[in-house]
């Protein structure tokens, strides 16, 4: 688990917005250093996080009912319940999403007038360019 102050959170988010010129001016190499290990600290822990716990999804949908509900520790405890149907995992922090693309595109994709993905075209490819084109738009680019 990660405990960042407020004061030591704003600090992060004041570095991860700025841009890679501005950080090597207002920090200090050490600063930066830390910085960053903490960044990668954060993104392990959401990308390995694990539910602690887990309720019955009814107790989820009734917010009255949640902060009663009978926390169980795994899911072979929930009694008498299919795990996959009935039960909602719970994280102290959440984690990263999985999100799923398709291996190629199913269809043509613009980016802008003069720049055309065809169909079958590797997805990765595409997903390349947009974060190069975000990040030139947010002066991270070289």
């Amino acid at each position: 688990m990660i405990a960042l102050t407020q004061e030591k959170r704003e600090e992060l988010k004041a570095f991860l917005s700025a841009s890679i010129e501005k950080r090597c001016t207002v920090y200090t190499l050490a600063k930066q250093r830390e910085l960053e290990a903490l960044r990668d600290q954060i993104a392990l822990a959401s990308i390995t996080a694990q539910p602690f716990g887990y309720v019955e999804e009814d107790a989820v949908k009734d917010r009255e009912r949640l902060f009663s509900a009978q926390v169980f520790a795994d899911e072979e405890d929930l009694p008498g319940y299919e795990f996959s149907e009935l039960s909602c995992p719970l994280y102290l922090y959440p984690p990263v999403p999985a999100v799923k693309f398709p291996e190629k595109l199913p269809c043509d994709v613009s980016v802008s007038p003069n720049v055309v993905f065809r169909k079958g075209v590797n997805t990765q490819v595409l997903l390349n360019c947009l974060i190069r084109k975000s990040d030139d738009s947010n002066g991270l680019g070289d």
